[in-house]
């Protein structure tokens, strides 16, 4: 016969009691069914482009791990008469990793600090709903 299976010595996950919503980090605790659609505010540096030394080849829109650059429909000649560029960033999603500053060859891109005009994720929207107390009610 087969030998006996030891015991489990983890507790079921469901026997847990939760931790209280305060011991949540703030804007990491939302309803179930609440997506936050922008970044976190943890962002302390950011991407700025320069239209002088932009040249549209693509390079940080392309490697953008978040997709926060995006084309705007500028040809590299006409970005270079006016003072747009080719590509822009969306920094609703840059998460500030500086991906798009290390594949520019062109040093058209540099990481200058945030400014400091708020708490972190004050740009979230608040959720739509009463966080529980400590006791489980709302």
């Amino acid at each position: 016969s087969a030998p006996a299976r030891p015991a489990c010595r983890i507790p079921a996950l469901a026997a847990q009691p939760l931790p209280p919503w305060r011991a949540f980090a703030a804007n990491t605790c939302f309803a179930a069914g609440h997506l936050t659609d922008r970044n976190a505010g943890w962002r302390n540096k950011k991407p700025v482009i320069s239209a002088d030394a932009c040249t549209g080849c693509l390079q940080c829109y392309l490697y953008c791990p978040d997709g926060a650059i995006y084309k705007t429909g500028l040809s590299p000649a006409q970005a270079r008469s006016g003072a747009a560029t080719a590509v822009a960033v969306d920094y609703d999603f840059c998460k500030g990793c500086g991906v798009c500053v290390t594949v520019c060859s062109f040093d058209a891109l540099a990481m200058v600090p945030e400014r400091g005009d708020g708490p972190a994720g004050a740009h979230l929207q608040e959720p739509s709903h009463a966080m529980p107390t400590e006791g489980g009610q709302q």
